[in-house]
């Protein structure tokens, strides 16, 4: 009696609502434990100037429960930007600028016109809709002006920012210029905080989430098939995901993290043409080049995982402690794998 083959959640998961559906469940399960679990260790390694930000933003604007991955979002970023100004001795308003930067997406979830009624009926991977990105940057960098203004009258002091108080507006304003095409556009502190908020998009959580999210969006598809990175020129495959992200932030063979198998996941620049912005944006410091490195040997992992598993369930046990680990490594806490 002949039986039918196994198939691993790499095939199920293109292929299959219910796979996917279920995936997206669990992932959602997880990154609101991550938010508890390391809410309180993020918010009390913020100076008393950010702390206070943060909190009255998170109150003011909440994000909405359909950008379920927001607020770990910006304990990754976050995170990771205090790394980077401690190591390579950047301004401390860069930290500032990362508590703010994405906040406008929560106002467009909540406003009443119509850019924003087209934001709360999106689908896909509307994160990557043009004007979505230029009008929350916009609204962000006005949430920056407003907590100014709010400090400057306040207090009558000065506050703990750049002299130029524009610079640390624009940064907020164009962070994800490169993302469109308009990198020369970002001020060169902007590209520290880019670096920052990148590591988002190669963390475990956004990688999975990005990928289920391309598996059911047919613009995506399209534009992977064109990109030649989809396997059987029908689905894109985890692998197929990660040669993609890999393209946009090494240039050549020797510049992969160590121990790399470039035979399994080759370095293809044409997969470039699947990622936004079309061109490859290395790190811009050693230590997010570090970060960075370790980050997408999680993902390699990760896709590995997906090629061998059939459960979910399963699936989601192993990988939740990955998860939770790259939360550890940025907040300088014991790794748990």
């Amino acid at each position: 009696m002949s039986t039918m083959p196994v198939l691993p959640l790499s095939y199920k998961v293109p292929n299959d609502p219910g796979p996917r559906e279920e995936l997206l469940e669990g992932l959602k399960k997880i990154a609101s434990q991550a938010f508890t679990t390391y809410s309180d260790a993020f918010t009390n390694a913020l100076t008393p100037f950010d702390r206070e930000l943060y909190a009255w933003v998170a109150k003011a604007h909440p994000y909405s429960p359909k950008d379920w991955y927001r607020d770990p979002h910006d304990i990754i970023v976050v995170s990771a930007m205090q790394r980077i100004v401690a190591s390579e001795d950047l301004p401390s308003w860069l930290i500032t600028a990362a508590i703010l930067h994405d906040r406008g997406y929560a106002i467009l979830a909540s406003n009443n016109d119509q850019t924003a009624r087209d934001y709360q009926q999106r689908d896909g991977a509307h994160w990557e809709n043009v004007d979505t990105r230029l009008l929350h940057s916009r609204l962000s960098a006005e949430l920056g002006r407003e907590w100014v203004v709010k400090h400057l009258r306040g207090s009558g002091e000065k506050i703990p920012l750049c002299a130029d108080t524009e610079t640390f507006l624009t940064v907020i304003e164009k962070h994800d210029h490169p993302l469109i095409g308009k990198y020369e556009e970002l001020p060169p502190m902007g590209r520290h905080h880019f670096d920052a908020d990148s590591l988002f998009s190669i963390s475990l959580l956004s990688f999975i989430k990005d990928w289920l999210s391309y598996c059911a969006d047919e613009k995506k598809l399209v534009k992977a098939r064109g990109a030649g990175i989809c396997e059987m020129g029908e689905v894109l495959s985890p692998n197929a995901l990660l040669q993609a992200r890999i393209a946009r932030y090494y240039k050549e063979d020797s510049d992969l993290p160590d121990g790399w198998n470039c035979i399994e996941t080759p370095l293809n620049p044409r997969a470039l043409s699947f990622t936004e912005g079309g061109r490859c944006y290395p790190p811009h410091s050693q230590t997010a080049q570090g970060l960075t490195d370790i980050f997408f040997q999680g993902i390699s992992r990760c896709c590995a995982l997906l090629a061998e598993e059939e459960s979910v369930t399963e699936f989601l046990t192993k990988v939740e402690p990955m998860i939770m680990a790259q939360f550890d490594l940025l907040m300088d806490m014991q790794p748990r794998i």
